[in-house]
């Protein structure tokens, strides 16, 4: 049967770095917090400062909102990646008891005076209570 994978990306080392630890979301279930009605939809380029993003992210998980990023091209990707990894860091340090952990979707979107669609990848972050670095040393 087919499983539904989930990622969780933290730094190593520094922040230029990235590793993604990819899981069954079944094994995520039991502190999954319930999907909130409302969606924080965000748009990452390859020039924002992820910074910035991540900050959004967190905001949106505080209020229990479900962030979703969405991001066109490998530089916008990346960006997106790392925004999600520093806005658990920002979680983690502020205290908030939640954690975030990420599904992937490709998507085709319009954009305005063109006749074909791009692709993007979309990052719907689902929330979790606790902290996802003690399930990863399990």
């Amino acid at each position: 049967p087919a499983k539904t994978v989930v990622a969780i990306p933290s730094f190593r080392g520094n922040r230029t770095e990235i590793e993604l630890y990819v899981e069954d979301v079944l094994n995520f279930a039991d502190k999954t917090l319930p999907t909130p009605a409302e969606t924080a939809n965000l748009t990452v380029g390859g020039k924002t400062d992820p910074k910035l993003s991540a900050g959004a992210i967190a905001n949106a998980a505080r209020e229990r909102k479900t962030p979703a990023v969405q991001a066109i091209g490998a530089d916008a990707v990346f960006n997106a990646v790392r925004a999600i990894a520093i806005a658990r860091q920002y979680l983690r340090d502020k205290e908030d008891g939640i954690d975030l952990y990420f599904q992937l979707e490709w998507t085709k979107v319009r954009f305005e005076g063109r006749d074909e669609d791009t692709t993007a990848i979309r990052f719907t972050c689902s929330l979790y209570e606790g902290n996802l670095e003690e399930v990863k040393e399990e």
